[in-house]
Formats: C-alpha cells, structure tokens, sequence
C-alpha cells in the first residue's frame, strides 16, 4: 500500500478494505507520496476489496474506485505500458492470459524480483499490441509457450506484433482482491512467466493528459466534503489517472458547496499539488452506471475472430462514452516501441536485442536528481565550457555513466537531449517553484497525444490577458520549423512572422521558455529579464519575481536542454488508412483534390497549406541570451522526393493570414489582430483533435475547413455582373460588376475598411485575374482575387468595379463573386467555398487524406 507518514494507520485502512466498507466521500489517501522514489513503492500484498468513493462534477455526483496501488508519478501516468494479447493463425483467441510489460514491485509475490527499471517504466494504461501466431501455438506446452518478453522478442511462432491505439486502463492488484460493487472482476495477467491479477476498466484510442481530483482539507490537515472531478466519462479528455490536489480551506467552507472546478477556481482558497497520483476510474455518473466494455473483443468481427481488416472501426457516440476510432499503429515481426525495447535489454538474461536507451515509457528522473532526489540543474557556464567535448557538466554526466553507460561518450547533444526530456517530463514540485499558475505541473502532461512532445487538449493561456483558449500544439518536428526560420532575414510582416505559437510570436526557445513561466510557474532568468527592462541575469537568478518564495526555478542551461530536445523530436509521417501499403483510394483522391486549383475543380488549399518548404541545412544554432555559447544540433528533416532538398513536409507556409470573424479570438494578440493566424502545419493533423487553435471545431476536420470562410455573405447587397467588353489588341476581358446596397441602412466603408468584391469562383482555363485591389494567395492572382469600395453605400444606392482578366483565346467566362465588409473577409474564402461546392464523397475523401497526416 502507499506508505502513509503515520504507518499506524496501514493496518486500519487495509482491514476497511477486507471489510468492505463504503466511503461516502474522499477515501483515505496517504498524506504524501512514497519517499525517495514513488514508482518503486512495493505494491501491498494482501488481498482487498476495491470500493467506491463518490464526489462531484458539475453539480452531479460520481462515483469512482480507488484503487490503494503504488503512486506511480505524474511522468508515469502520462506513458503506457505495453499489453500483448494472443491470437492464432485463424484469427482466434488464444486462451492465455495477457502479458505485460512492467509491473510495481511486489506484484508477482514475494520473491519475485521486480528491477527498478521494470517498476518505474509501471503504469496502469495499456497499449494493447496482438500477436499473431503460426499454427502448432500450443499454450500448454511449456517449451514453446510466450510469457515473457524475450518469448515475445525471439519466438518463432510469432508471425507479426500489431500494435493498436487501444488505450486500456487495468490496474494490477494482489491476488485475491474483489470489487465490491461487482461492476469489475480481476482477471489474470502475465509478466515474466509469473501470474499477476488486473481490473480492466475502459478502453479508449488515445491517451488523455492526466486530469485532477479536487480534495477539500481543513486547517488540521483532515478531509471535509467530497471531492471535485472537472471530468467524467463521455467529456472529452477524460483520463482515470489522477493527480490529487488539496485545497485548504478555512472555517467559512460548508461541506459539499463546492461541486465544480470552475467553484474551486472561483473559491480563492489556495490549492496545492499533494505530489501524490491514483487511478479513480469513475463507474457511475447521476446514478447511471458507465457501460462496461471488453478490450479484448472490440477488436473482433462478428464471427469473434481477429484480423487486421477489422481495423479501423469506430465505436460511436453512446451514453457516457464520446466516439473512438481504433487503428492500427504499426506492423511489424517484433515490437519495437524503444521504451519496450529498454526493458527487455534489462530482462532477457544477457540476450543482445537492439535497444534505443529511451523512449515513451522510460523514466529519466533519475538522470536530473541527486541521491536524495532533488532537482539538477543545468548550468548555462559549465555547459558552454563543456559544449565541445564529449562530457555534461558534472553530476549530470555522473548520472548518464551511471544510468546510460553507453552514452558516456556519445555527443554533447545527444546526452544532453536525454536531460531536456527528463525536465520536458518532470512532474515539478511546490518546492522547485511550480505553481503559481494551475494548468499543469510537467511539460509532458500537455504535450502528450502520442508521446512526449505531442500535441493535447484545450485550455486556458495565461500568455495574454483574457487567457485565451489555446489547443496545445504538438512539438514534433519543431527544429526543422526553426531551421526554417533562422534561414529567412525577420521583416517584421504578416508574411514573415515568427514560427510557434498560433499567431507566429514566438522562436522555439520562447516558446519553452514562457511556457515553463506561464502554464507551470516555473521562472528562467530569460522570460524575467525579458519581461522586466532593466534587470540583469544576476538579478533575475537571486530575486524571487513571482512570489512564490522560490528563486533559480529553472537555469538558461535548463532551458538549452529542453529546447534541444524540442529541436529533436520526430518529424510526423504520413500512414495509410487500411491496407498497410498504400493510401486507399479515397485518401488518395482526396490528396488530389485537397492541391488542385479551385478554377480546375479542387478546393485549393495547398495554396496556403503548401506541401513542401525547402531548409538551407540540416541543423539549428542553438544559442542563449545568457552566454555567447552556442550549440549546433542536428535535427530532423525531410527530403523532396521531386528536388531532393531538405526541409519539411510540413503543408503550411508559415506566413499570417486573415481568416475572419468565424476564426476570430475575442481580443487580438500582441499586436496580432484577432482574426489573423499563422496558418497551421497540417503534418500530424490526423492525430491532434479536437481541432482550430481553441478547439472549437471538435473532432471534425469538415467543420475545421468551413470556419475559414470569415462572414457569412452579407445579405444587404445585391450583386450584378455586367454585360464583358473584349480588347483585341491586349486579349483583355472587362466585366463590370455593380453592388447595390438593397437595406435600409447605410453600409459603412473608408479607404482603411473598405467593402470587398471577390472573385470566388473563375472556372474558365487559362484565364487570369489581372490588375485586382487584392491578389489571391497562389501562384497566380485568380480565385480569391478581390476589388474594393472604399466610400460608404447609403440605402439603395451602388458602386461598381471593372474586373480585367487576360483572355487571349476571348474565352466566355464562367465566374462568380461575392461581397463583404472588411471584417468579414476571408483570403481562404474562396477556398472554404470551393470546398462547400465538392460533391459529398470529394469532401470525404479530403478528411480521409488529411487524416493520413498523424503524429509518429
């Protein structure tokens, strides 16, 4: 059980749980975590009953398990451990339990030995691979029988491992144990050939970031009320895995008057992260039981067999569970998941597997603490003095020989990579500085659909006044984007902006340097010097700017480390749907109409969205404004298959645009107004829902699209297409397009917000706009081209524009336009509507396409 400081009361809670016995709020949590480490926290090992606890969310009560487990740690609880389930040649189950990857300490029962790496790579979130196996598989012969994970690495009756985004929660529990209610019943499970018991709970297809539990504690540390969860099944980011944090309140609070995170916001008592994280599955929302499902036979047909065309499939929208899709991840002879690969380098007796030092599932704490588990800082000065050779500033490189021999003498770079993903994960502490914002306590548990670096859900950013909604924007990828931009000279224009952050504000040591500030309340010396005119680095490091009672929270050196290892993530790919070969045929005409040009029938958003974005070199600079040191740091890119270049297939420009009301924040950004973006990378799309920089278009990429039309066409003009004129001479068509204000009220324009007449549609080939007010964006000014009025139109009277197109050929026309004011306009208008005019199925196979493009 976790160790609880008054160890007296062990023996009481875990004779409450043989008992039985019903908690009718907060259930008796320890009142800190497991010391030194909490992943090696042995699990307890007598048998108990797994009861409910029963809170608050939004008014409505829930109840949730509690499952008295190891605490295994906010870096855990935003990976994955690893699940194989057996499947025979003909596609059925084999009657064997699952293995597993890593167990707590003490889960096999006594004697068995659980290494450290094994029990902090622990968590209670399965990825659920299946292994299919050649006929003559006989679980009952324990010559050829796979239970561990070298089986699993080496055996012959394995044909293929294929790995899904089957997420299941199923925490380990000693022999024994039962769920009192009966909505769960332990099952058997294997690691290492030994037998350990799981309670299955819900599976999902992606890993949500870890979520909160809300504990009310009086001035005498003891528990009034019930708890509050802002989550519940059916919501979107719903994770089980819970970080506790306790909110102290005074003599004023009534218990159970708070029901709501926005009521503990408001509430101004203070909260603080406990350090502590359990697994709370909720099983009953306003008296309705959450739907019990099997994992193990989602993935089978209708004749309850497996095979790889059962995937993708999707579970749709039913009562306190949102749609899932489930795919396949990746096929291959034998995983090879790098974190998993790590673990069996460990367990497989001396055997030699390929084995990457880390990955998702790893845990690099160790690499950035001391013996007594205090945080190591990065120290800008020693690093500079050491950034040519071979070693980290010590006692870092002490902790890579210790840990990682085999990187004791790789490059500067690629050790010090391994400690900016350490700090990138590190759940920090109220003692290092965390805290006085309440987004997150880790880096990691934003950034983590996919693994660490990825993107994640909506919420609040505290870089601007208002706290705009922000989605969090995935990180893969991100050095060859500031290659990109260190190659080009700033100009300062929308054209040119800066590359992260949805309006293009921020470099990438920016943004990891004021993310660090803002969502976790940890300080560097940079964002205070940059924020605070006239304060020097000595200053900054010694004087507590947030008030927190902190000072040096994170170092310059702390931020290199943590930009480099954002430089170095994965570039996203790009996978197929169903086959496992190719794209199926709609993705690929989706991918043909998503680039054409609208006046050739397409939707022409590659355009804006474009493909392919050449780099000058295959590295960054990465300096800081401490020290003269800089570091170059290979990074990721791709190749043109066309040019043979490098850079990033990346289906963006990296430029601003204006996209319209539809898209607009509420109050601009820096100076940034409200409706103008950076246009999206759409690399990774496919992976990265809900989607738009607030989420406000959910899940789906249709309505994603559609939000780039601006305002909807104003309904008070009337608008006529004259009667063309032919010049012979120039091959110049003129047309004569006459707006007409047909309301009762003027319409207001100046030369500064004039009215817009825009030219949507021109279906005619090899003709071209010439002379416009405003050029659509492309390689040649047609559709979206615009013309303006710049004087106000009063009731019923009008204006008219001459639109010029070069037609040698003196082609008829096929043309459109439509009209709005200045705040409504849209450069991606004509796009958005091109997109409208598809058939069902263009559209389809559109979303199909860009779903190909997901995070690796």
């Amino acid at each position: 059980m976790i160790r609880f400081e008054k160890r007296a009361f062990s023996a009481i809670i875990a004779t409450a749980f043989l008992a039985g016995s019903v908690f009718a709020s907060t259930p008796p949590l320890p009142s800190a975590p497991f010391s030194p480490d909490p992943k090696l926290e042995p699990m307890q090992s007598t048998p108990f009953v797994v009861d409910r606890f029963t809170g608050w969310k939004d008014g409505v009560e829930v109840a949730a398990h509690y499952l008295p487990m190891p605490s295994f740690g906010d870096g855990g609880a935003t990976f994955h451990g690893h699940m194989f389930v057996l499947i025979d040649s003909a596609g059925r189950p084999v009657a064997q339990p699952p293995l597993l990857d890593a167990i707590p300490k003490g889960a096999a029962g006594a004697g068995v030995v659980v290494p450290d790496i094994v029990a902090r790579t622990f968590s209670p979130t399965w990825e659920i691979t299946f292994l299919r196996l050649r006929a003559g598989y006989n679980p009952n012969n324990p010559a050829i029988r796979i239970d561990t994970l070298c089986d699993v690495m080496t055996s012959t009756y394995i044909l293929d491992a294929t790995t899904t985004n089957m997420y299941l929660n199923a925490p380990v529990v000693p022999a024994g144990s039962t769920v009192a209610d009966g909505s769960r019943t332990p099952i058997a499970a294997q690691w290492q050939g030994q037998f350990v018991n799981i309670v299955p709970y819900d599976v999902n297809d992606w890993q949500a970031a870890i979520s909160e539990l809300y504990v009310f504690k009086d001035p005498n540390g003891l528990y009034v009320g019930s708890p509050v969860f802002p989550l519940a099944p059916g919501d979107e980011n719903f994770n089980p895995l819970m970080r506790v944090m306790d909110v102290h309140v005074d003599g004023s609070y009534v218990a159970d008057s708070i029901q709501s995170k926005a009521a503990v916001l408001a509430s101004g008592f203070p909260i603080e992260y406990s350090g502590i994280s359990i697994n709370a599955p909720i099983v009953e929302v306003g008296g309705a039981a959450v739907p019990i499902e099997s994992a193990f036979t989602l993935a089978l047909n209708a004749r309850r067999t497996w095979a790889k065309t059962n995937f993708p499939f999707e579970k749709r929208n039913v009562a306190l569970h949102d749609d899932r899709a489930f795919k396949i991840e990746g096929v291959a002879p034998r995983p090879d998941d790098p974190g998993l690969l790590a673990l069996v380098a460990v367990l497989c007796n001396g055997q030699t597997f390929p084995a990457p030092p880390v990955g998702p599932g790893s845990d690099l704490q160790p690499l950035i603490e001391d013996a007594s588990g205090n945080l190591l800082h990065v120290d800008q000065a020693l690093l500079d003095d050491v950034i040519f050779g071979p070693r980290l500033p010590l006692p870092l490189q002490q902790n890579i020989e210790r840990f990682f021999p085999a990187l004791a003498a790789a490059p500067i770079d690629q050790k010090l990579t391994l400690i900016g993903q350490a700090l990138f994960e590190r759940p920090f502490k109220k003692s290092e500085g965390v805290g006085n914002t309440l987004n997150e306590v880790s880096c990691a548990s934003c950034h983590q659909f996919g693994g660490t670096g990825g993107a994640g859900a909506a919420g609040r950013d505290p870089f601007q006044p208002g706290h705009l909604r922000r989605n969090t924007p995935m990180l893969f990828g991100a050095g060859v984007l500031e290659r990109i931009e260190q190659d080009r000279v700033p100009d300062g224009s929308d054209a040119n902006p800066k590359v992260f952050r949805h309006k293009g504000l921020a470099t990438l040591r920016e943004i990891c340097s004021g993310a660090a500030q803002n969502e976790l309340g940890m300080q560097a010396p940079e964002v205070i010097v940059r924020e605070h005119p006239g304060v020097t680095f000595n200053d900054a490091k010694t004087q507590d700017f947030d008030g927190d009672g902190i000072v040096g929270e994170l170092t310059t050196g702390d931020i290199t480390a943590i930009t480099l290892f954002s430089a170095t993530t994965p570039l996203p790919i790009e996978v197929p749907l169903v086959d496992g070969v190719n794209l199926t045929t709609p993705a690929r005409l989706g991918d043909t109409l998503f680039f054409r040009d609208v006046g050739l029938g397409g939707a022409g958003c590659g355009s804006c969205h474009i493909e392919f974005l050449a780099a000058d070199g295959p590295s960054i600079a990465l300096t800081n404004p401490e020290t003269p040191g800089s570091l170059t740091v290979p990074v990721p890119v791709s190749v043109d298959p066309l040019t043979g270049q490098i850079g990033a297939i990346l289906y963006g420009d990296m430029k601003r645009h204006k996209l319209g009301p539809l898209a607009a924040d509420p109050i601009p950004q820096d100076g940034v107004p409200a409706d103008v973006f950076i246009t999206a990378e759409l690399w990774g799309v496919g992976s990265t829902a809900p989607y738009w920089h607030d989420s406000r278009a959910g899940n789906s990429l249709e309505a994603a699209i559609l939000l780039h039309k601006g305002a909807t066409i104003d309904s008070r003009v009337r608008t006529t297409i004259g009667a063309a004129s032919f010049n012979a001479a120039t091959g110049i068509t003129t047309i004569p397009v006459t707006v007409q204000n047909t309301s009762a009220s003027p319409i207001t324009a100046s030369n500064a917000e004039p009215i817009h007449v825009i030219l949507t549609k021109l279906a005619t080939r090899n003709v071209y706009v010439i002379g416009p007010d405003g050029g659509a964006i492309g390689p040649t000014p047609t559709n979206g081209s615009f013309w303006v009025i710049p004087s106000t139109l009063g009731p019923g009277q009008t204006a008219t524009i001459n639109a010029r197109f070069f037609n040698p050929r003196h082609l008829r026309l096929t043309l459109s336009f439509n009209v709005t004011d200045n705040a409504g306009y849209s450069e991606a208008l004509d796009e958005e509507l091109a997109f409208e005019r598809l058939s069902r199925t263009s559209k389809d196979a559109i979303t199909k396409f860009l779903r190909t493009l997901r995070q690796p």
